[in-house]
């Protein structure tokens, strides 16, 4: 078991949440872990990214937010990514990106504001 998974698990348990609380912890977890599908048929995407998230995410690589910038700043899209990436990863992305116009993107955390490659919420920026 995974610190993460102990965490949640303790949470899940020893705190009072409700119903709704509990479900929304659980479905999180779920897709940062890869266990639940989202369908990206029903989700708002910017269109010039549709084609890039839906390939991301038939990848393997789960994302849970993006923007293309609306001209007025950079586009992103965020995955959920726990570790670092592979040098597999990283050829599979430039791939993906590459075959979308994007010649370079770099990891971003925002909650550090620093580039990385780790942690629960991993941003790729790019410009269009």
């Amino acid at each position: 078991m995974t610190e993460e998974d102990e965490q949640i698990l303790q949470t899940l348990t020893t705190q009072e949440l409700s119903k709704n609380e509990k479900e929304e912890l659980l479905q999180s977890y779920k897709r940062r872990k890869g266990l639940i599908d989202v369908d990206l048929s029903v989700v708002d995407i910017d269109e010039p990214l549709r084609p890039l998230v839906e390939e991301l995410n038939d990848s393997g690589f789960k994302t849970f937010s993006s923007c293309s910038g609306h001209n007025k700043r950079d586009g992103y899209v965020g995955l959920y990514h726990d570790r670092f990436f592979t040098s597999e990863e990283k050829k599979e992305l430039n791939s993906i990106f590459s075959r979308h116009g994007i010649d370079s993107f770099r990891v971003w955390k925002p909650s550090s504001f620093d580039d990385q490659e780790i942690g629960e919420d991993v941003w790729l920026k790019f410009v269009l």
